[in-house]
Parts: C-alpha cells; sequence; structure tokens
C-alpha cells in the first residue's frame, strides 16, 4: 500500500489496526513509517505519528521509534539522511532521547548530521540535546 502512495488509508489504517505498527512492509526492513519518512512526506511522517499514538500511547510510540530497519536505522537516522528538519522536530517531540541512539554502524543522528553535511538537520540536533555554547558536540 505504501509503496503506491495510498497514505491516508494507510495512517486510517495505523488508527484501526496497531499490530500494523511494526510490520515491516519493504525487503530492507521499513515499517510505513521509516517509508513515510524516506519519501519525505512530512505530513504524513505527523498524522503516522498522531495514529500511533493516539491507538497504542506515547509510551508504545516511543518504542516504535526506536524500531530499526535492516540497516540498523530508526525513524530519525532517515530524517536526518534525507535532510529534514522538520522531520527531525516531529519524531524528537515524541522521544527526544533518540538523537543518542545509534545505528548498526555505531552512528548517533547527531554524528550522522555532521559526517553527511546535512547543516539544518545538524542544528535541529544541537538544539534537541542541548549542547551548551562552548563544550564540544562530537567526541
Amino acid at each position: 500500500m505504501a509503496v503506491r502512495g495510498e497514505w491516508e488509508n494507510i495512517v486510517n489504517h495505523y488508527y484501526e489496526d496497531p499490530s500494523c505498527h511494526t510490520r515491516k512492509i519493504t525487503r530492507s526492513g521499513y515499517t510505513a513509517l521509516h517509508l513515510a519518512v524516506a519519501d519525505c512526506r512530512e505530513d504524513t511522517v505527523k498524522d503516522l505519528l498522531e495514529a500511533i499514538s493516539a491507538s497504542v500511547g506515547m509510551e508504545r510510540l516511543k518504542t516504535l521509534l526506536r524500531m530499526k530497519n535492516d540497516g540498523g536505522n530508526t525513524p530519525l537516522h532517515i530524517a536526518v539522511s534525507m535532510r529534514s528538519a522538520a522531520m527531525c522536530e516531529e519524531i524528537d517531540m515524541h522521544d527526544s532521547s533518540l538523537v543518542g541512539v545509534p545505528n548498526s554502524e555505531g552512528e548517533i543522528p547527531l554524528f550522522l548530521a555532521a559526517q553527511l553535511g546535512h547543516k539544518d538537520a545538524f542544528l535541529c540536533l544541537t538544539e534537541i540535546c542541548g549542547c551548551e555554547a562552548g563544550l564540544p558536540i562530537l567526541h
């Protein structure tokens, strides 16, 4: 469904059937949330996060945001790689600790943003982690 771009139906399904939240729908182990982030569907990402929160609560949403695809990336890692500060902020609103979750390469989203030269995502993530002026961000 997501591959064909039927995002409205998927969002509705997320409200109705919480079991679909963890379903991997691509060969790369993407959930619909991973795929929406990878497709830069900012509004859809927001809608999916709202649907998950409404149907299973914030604690379960935090667990789902830590789900990794087969490459070991969370939705936040993917948002960084897509250069989307807006999606980084949206994901952070639900769990700010994700900025420190490493992928299978040991890269946290903040490091990934710096490594890839994605300035807006990097600046967004530095605000999220509350880095103080004068202290090194990456060490």
